[in-house]
Order: C-alpha cells, then structure tokens, then sequence
C-alpha cells in the first residue's frame, strides 16, 4: 500500500487535507469520495529512501532487465518456479538481485503465487512489475507478457545511457580543460615569469594578468584543491539527499528540464519511458488508471507524474484520454493528437508504443546535435584558454627585444 497526500472539500464546502494508504491514487480518490469529499488532488507521498551512506535495495534497470530475461526463459522452460529461481539466484553475481530470487524462492515454497510473491518484493521491484506479472496469471500468458517486460526493461537502460551519453562529453571536456588550464598555471607561467623578472622590463596587461594567476594558485594550490574538494562532496551529499526528498525531487526534475540543449533531451526521455511503460501496460489489459498511475511512475519525472495524476483523475470522471491529457499542458501536440486518432480507433497503446518509438528517434537526433556541438564549442573553448596563456607568455618577447637594445 502507497500513501497519498490529498485536498478536498467536505460537504459543508470547507477545505480537507491529510495522507491516507491505498492501492493507487484512483482507490484513494474513490475512498475520498465515498466519504462524501469533493477530491481537489491526490498526490503520491514518496518515502524517503536509505541514508546517505546506504546503499538503496530497489533494483536497477539494469537488474530488471536482466530479471526479466530470466523470469521469461523459466517460465517458457516449463520447469518448477521455485528451485528454478533459486538456481538462478545462486549464479547471480549481483547482490540485490540475488536477494529478490532469495526471497521470490522463499515465499513461493510457502505456497503464495508468483503474483503474492512479486507483491512481497515491491518495495525492491517497480509495482508494475507486479502489475504485468498478475495481467499475465490472470491471461495466462505469462511468458508472452514478460517477454514484453523483457523487451521494455531493455529499451530502459538504453534510454538511461542514451542521457548519460549526452551529457558525458561536456563534462569530460570541462574537467579536462581545468587540469590542463592547472598544469599551465603550476609548472609553465612560473618559468617565464622568472626570466620576466630577470629582465626586469614592464609586462604588457595580459601577462601581469596571467602571472598573477599564476602566483595566487601556486601559493593557494592546496586550499583550492581542498575547496573544490569540499564543494564537490557537498554537492553529492545535497543532490543524493534531495533524490530522496519530494520536495528535492521536484527541484531538480525542474532544474533538468530547464537545462540548455539536455533539457530538452531529459524530457524526452521522461515522455518515451512513460508511453513505452504505458503501451505495455494497456497491451497486458491493465486498467487505464492504475496503468496511468505506473507509467508515470515510472518516468522518473516528478513533473509528468503529477501530470498524469492530474489527468488520470478526469478520466476517471468520465474524460476522454486525449483530453486529459492535454488539460495538463504537458504533452506536445503531436502526442495528444495520435493518442486522439487512435483513441476514435480503440488502438491507444499502438500510439502510445509508436510515439514512444517516434520520441526515441528525436532523442538519438537531439544526441548527434549536441554532440556535433559540443565538440567544436568545447575545442574552441579550450583553444581560447590555452591561447591566451600562450599569447600571455609571448607578449613580452617583442617588449624585451626593446629593452635589450636599449630602445
């Protein structure tokens, strides 16, 4: 059971609000509104995760992928369940995943289903993979239905590099253009300043500039490096804390979707994770709500999360899809209008699937322009550091050409 945050009005017109457990945001508002409230909004409560220096249990996709590839070959296998996933969890090399096995083994030799089974572990696994696994017990079409997961778990980590990639370079470049501008600064300035001083000539602008800098990070060397040091591990410490804060998440869910060039990017990824989790979904015959609810869970958006609560709360009074969710402004134009044709059609999760599709394409596009444009913009911007300490150096030498000769 989740918990929910929730306003409302009572019947007197006065304002409402607490936290309450339930299924799914849906079976919240349905509590709520048997109480004779007027629901305003329900919210998921995100529970703060393990401290700083805890590793977290929950799994990665990485480790869901794998998963499902495993669950998928037993289940087609035709072999026992329980010793099978025992086997597995004896081979597994990774230790989170060996303890979901563990545990998966342990309770189905109690005699729970692989659906109860699933539900014990979702603190540790998304709740729509319990979803899928009960949509396929139910069809009987378990191995169908994982083979399905299996092929989304994997179009989920090649998304999650896919964000990684972009954003690689630009910080490679950066750290490499500080150690370079560093060394400079340490070992080269200091020798030219000493022949400078020999000659005792006066500088142009730009090298008195330079051998300042030079001398305040040869003196401070030790402080700066101590400093950035710090900074850094604060800042770990401030962005690990606020992934397992709400109000966190939000912020920086906000801030990444304001980011020049990786913005744009970010939310596209958001987006696809959340139609490709919804196609799948709606193809297992999950509800519409509780399917909205987990795809936007598992976008890894705060901001599409709450958008889809939004709208999965006007669907359930009565609106169309499409229109829900272009009530929240979130979506683009192109989404809603072949979510809208497709939903006249009864095929809505083959638009989702061909959006999802169609985003990722605009993702390896958005990728390539970035990093068409990274790599000369991070060139020239290096190039204008290391010029300019060079230019710096040199300038002097026509100077004291002059001097030498007494002119």
């Amino acid at each position: 059971m989740a918990q929910f945050r929730y306003r409302a009005l009572n019947e007197e017109g006065d304002p409402v609000e607490g936290t309450m457990e339930a299924a799914s945001a849906y079976r919240a508002t349905q509590k709520l509104q048997e109480r004779g409230l007027t629901v305003n909004t329900v919210d998921a409560v995100h529970v703060a995760g393990p401290g700083l220096l805890r590793s977290s249990t929950r799994l990665s996709w990485e480790e869901l992928n794998l998963f499902a590839q495993e669950l998928e070959a037993v289940t087609r296998s035709g072999l026992p369940l329980g010793p099978a996933l025992k086997a597995l969890a004896a081979e597994s090399p990774r230790p989170r995943l060996r303890a979901v096995l563990n545990d998966l083994h342990h309770r189905l030799e109690r005699g729970e289903s692989l659906e109860e089974a699933m539900a014990g572990v979702e603190g540790r696994v998304p709740r729509l993979l319990t979803s899928l696994v009960r949509a396929g017990e139910q069809g009987g079409n378990l191995p169908g239905i994982l083979q399905l997961l299996s092929g989304y778990t994997d179009r989920m980590v090649r998304l999650k590099y896919s964000l990684r990639i972009t954003l690689a370079y630009p910080v490679i470049t950066l750290v490499m253009a500080a150690v370079i501008t560093g060394g400079l600064l340490y070992f080269v300035v200091p020798t030219f300043a000493e022949i400078f001083r020999e000659f005792g000539a006066d500088l142009p602008a730009p090298t008195k500039l330079l051998v300042g800098l030079s001398a305040l990070f040869r003196d401070s060397a030790g402080g700066l490096l101590s400093g950035v040091a710090v900074f850094v591990v604060l800042m770990t410490g401030v962005i690990l804390l606020a992934r397992r804060l709400e109000t966190g998440r939000q912020w920086l869910d906000a801030l990444q979707l304001r980011l020049p060039g990786s913005g744009r990017v970010y939310y596209l990824v958001a987006v696809t994770r959340f139609c490709r989790t919804l196609a799948v979904l709606l193809a297992s015959g999950t509800p519409i709500i509780e399917a909205l609810e987990l795809a936007g869970a598992a976008s890894g958006s705060p901001a599409l999360e709450r958008a889809v609560s939004q709208a999965a709360l006007q669907i359930a009074d009565g609106e169309s899809i499409t229109d829900a969710l272009r009530n929240t402004g979130f979506f683009g134009y192109d989404l809603c209008w072949l979510v809208g044709a497709a939903e006249r059609r009864g095929q809505v999760e083959e638009a989702f699937d061909h959006t999802a599709d169609k985003y990722e394409r605009e993702i390896a596009v958005q990728e390539s322009t970035l990093g068409a444009m990274a790599s000369p913009l991070s060139v020239v911007a290096i190039g204008l550091v290391v010029g300019f300490i060079v230019f710096s150096l040199y300038l002097p030498i026509f100077t004291l050409g002059d001097s030498i000769s007494g002119t």
